[in-house]
């Protein structure tokens, strides 16, 4: 299956997981968030750590998905739009049950 994929299409998702999971993305949202605990955070790092946590692999699947189908611009812009509220979503329900 994968010989049927145009390089330039893995490249793309190589670098889009990659993002996701890296120091501007999972990884830097996990770290932030760790550091945070017990500490009153403004609204700006708060922001930060629910975009780059889970909410990052959530955009990440669905862009992918997007690059691999060959989906138009504004198909992936809306797309992401969609993946960045669910990955938001997602994370605020988190942070509640790990509180409650």
């Amino acid at each position: 299956y994968l010989e049927d994929i145009p390089p330039q299409l893995i490249v793309q998702v190589i670098k889009e997981i990659a993002s996701a999971v890296g120091v501007n993305g999972m990884i830097g949202g996990q770290v932030v968030d760790l550091l945070s605990e017990g500490k009153k955070v403004d609204k700006e790092t708060i922001d930060y750590i629910h975009k780059n946590k889970t909410g990052a692999l959530i955009r990440a699947s669905v862009r992918c998905g997007c690059i691999l189908a060959e989906a138009e611009d504004d198909t992936l812009i809306r797309l992401t739009n969609f993946a960045e509220k669910i990955g938001l979503a997602f994370q605020i329900i988190d942070d509640w049950l790990d509180e409650n």
